[in-house]
């Protein structure tokens, strides 16, 4: 006979058939309810990744356990659904003011705007080269992918006025008096537009291709409002959050992958973290993958056992006398 727990008071409905929140601490290892198990990932499966330093953390993790990533052709970082949606844009010809946008002459040479600002170029013509050869790869592995994952990171971002183009990152610093770029942030409603825009352009060129689409975990370094960090980080990963959840609802056969709240809402959760607070320790990292491939992956997929150790002391916040 099932066994029916009750709360202190009486409900009219079945308590059994929900998930409290007090499940989540009853075992050693947090357990994730899901009934999204779906088999996209075998062994043989070639995986595109694209977003933030997080989306990279786990290609990394992914290559370590033998399955083909873009990271090693591609590791350039973009941290806004604008910047990520002009990515691939431009795979597919479908981005003509990429074309408008001076390249930067900065001390030392010359910088691409969306490329990274660390490698300087000896002229104009290097520079677009090179970016040319990275839209070439993002085409030649969006086009390939069977499965595509974008990590979403933050909602601040920087645009050129007259051309309209979203930067991925703040523009240098040499050009900045000379640009004037608008400093804006992300509304749900454009972040879910950009959703849609990129769903899209995968589904008219690579219809086979399965979307995933994650939260970065990793908070902001630093804001560009006049709020207190805490605020702008929170405002950030809430409108995200808030847009690829009615994006996902909305689009049943798009993916959605918890990595957020494996890390933001887990027993013990500060020891996700390196010192700095910021970044996700490497053991944070293997486990977010572990479930992630638990979660899509079939059985081709070894999946190593993940020492978690590290997740069971409990640690109690004594009050002083």
């Amino acid at each position: 006979m099932k066994k029916y727990r009750t709360r202190r008071y009486l409900t009219p409905w079945i308590i059994d058939d929900f998930h409290q929140w007090n499940d989540i601490y009853t075992y050693k290892n947090t357990k994730f309810k899901s009934n999204t198990k779906k088999s996209i990932i075998n062994k043989d499966s070639s995986i595109a990744t694209i977003g933030s330093c997080f989306s990279n953390e786990v290609a990394i993790a992914m290559d370590k356990l033998g399955i083909e990533t873009s990271y090693k052709k591609i590791n350039l970082l973009h941290y806004n659904s604008a910047s990520i949606k002009q990515q691939f844009q431009l795979a597919f010809n479908l981005w003509p003011e990429y074309y408008n946008e001076d390249i930067w002459k900065v001390k030392g040479g010359f910088v691409h705007p969306f490329l990274d600002y660390y490698t300087i170029y000896s002229s104009a013509e290097q520079a677009q080269t090179a970016a040319d050869k990275v839209a070439n790869a993002y085409k030649d592995a969006f086009k390939s992918a069977d499965v595509i994952i974008i990590t979403l990171g933050l909602i601040e971002c920087w645009r050129n006025r007259k051309t309209g183009n979203v930067f991925r990152n703040i523009p240098h610093p040499e050009v900045m008096d000379s640009l004037k770029p608008e400093f804006f942030r992300l509304t749900t409603t454009q972040i879910m537009t950009d959703l849609y825009d990129i769903y899209k352009i995968i589904q008219d060129n690579n219809p086979t291709t399965e979307l995933v689409i994650t939260t970065s975990p990793v908070p902001l370094s630093a804001t560009f409002t006049d709020k207190d960090v805490r605020i702008a980080n929170n405002e950030s990963k809430s409108r995200i959050r808030a847009a690829v959840s009615e994006f996902t609802e909305n689009h049943p056969k798009v993916n959605y992958m918890h990595s957020y709240e494996l890390v933001m809402d887990i027993k013990n959760k500060y020891k996700f973290w390196e010192r700095d607070y910021r970044h996700i320790h490497p053991h944070g990292v293997n486990y977010v993958v572990s479930q992630f491939l638990k979660e899509y992956s079939d059985e081709s997929v070894k999946i190593p056992t993940i020492n978690t150790k590290w997740m069971e002391e409990d640690i109690y916040i004594k009050e002083e006398k």
